[in-house]
């Protein structure tokens, strides 16, 4: 049997992603090593690598939710400030559109928002009575 010449297996075909790629090792050493350890005990300087590793993965997490918080943070500074300068009927069809795929829990808050201007009532009333959320201005 004879084997082809530089035939190497590419990360292309395993991994779709670069991200993929920088996560696999974290992510696989952290998913395994309970399994592991017990089949196959390890020395102190491996349980201190698959500790680190561990740590790494956790706080690339904790990271990401930070950012994640961050990001929601400036969307609503930035659309308190829009609804502030919003003409009074846009902000009213606007609140109307949160308001109405909101859960119920959400809803009931949203209504509380000082920014929202008190015809909102009557907007989510015609609404109830002639056309569904897809026809909306905001909606389109």
């Amino acid at each position: 049997m004879t084997m082809a010449k530089n035939i190497r297996p590419t990360t292309t075909d395993f991994f779709p992603s670069g991200i993929d790629r920088f996560h696999f090792l974290p992510v696989t050493a952290v998913t395994l090593t309970p399994s592991l350890t017990k089949e196959y005990p390890m020395s102190k300087k491996t349980d201190r690598l698959i500790d680190a590793l561990k740590a790494s993965a956790r706080q690339d997490g904790e990271k990401d939710a930070e950012t994640r918080a961050k990001i929601r943070a400036a969307m609503v500074e930035a659309l308190e400030q829009l609804l502030d300068q919003m003409p009074e009927q846009r902000a009213a069809e606007l609140f109307a559109d949160l308001e109405q795929v909101a859960p119920e829990s959400a809803a009931k808050l949203i209504r509380r928002h000082n920014l929202r201007p008190e015809v909102t009532d009557g907007v989510l009333a015609d609404r109830l009575k002639n056309k569904p959320l897809s026809e909306t201005p905001t909606a389109r």
